[in-house]
């Protein structure tokens, strides 16, 4: 389906939180670390891919964004399904090692929960090979 006819077919609240998300990460890309705390609750929560870091908090979360093994970090949204105030995104990212200089990309899911403001107040990551378990997550399986 082309991104005309996604849009069409979302209410005008899921376009915003859309419109949110990529303001987000067109900040997140440009390194504006700030202006990406906008975008989220002072009490947000995040839950990584692997489990192992959850971090709650405006201040924690825009410090886990700053690259520190990394340069030249993209982010990109490729695909994204809203439901209620979930949006599962199928993320692109990709890299270059600070002291190694050997680039990565990386495909993964991510669940991210707004509250009534738009703001996110939770993202929970999933790898690649867990869409199930992310569109499950998100209040979308099937």
């Amino acid at each position: 389906m082309s991104e005309e006819n996604v849009n069409a077919a979302m209410t005008p609240p899921e376009r915003e939180l859309i419109a949110n998300l990529q303001r987000m990460f067109d900040a997140y890309n440009r390194g504006d670390f700030d202006l990406v705390g906008e975008f989220v609750d002072p009490d947000v929560e995040l839950v990584t891919i692997d489990r192992l870091t959850e971090l709650r908090g405006v201040d924690e979360f825009r410090a886990w964004l700053e690259p520190t093994t990394v340069d030249t970090v993209a982010a990109e949204l490729e695909q994204f399904e809203v439901a209620g105030n979930n949006v599962l995104v199928r993320h692109f990212n990709r890299g270059r090692g600070l002291r190694s200089g050997i680039s990565h990309e990386i495909h993964f899911w991510a669940v991210w929960t707004f509250n009534e403001a738009g703001l996110v107040t939770r993202c929970v990551g999933f790898r690649d090979d867990q869409e199930a378990n992310a569109r499950e997550a998100a209040g979308l399986s099937e």
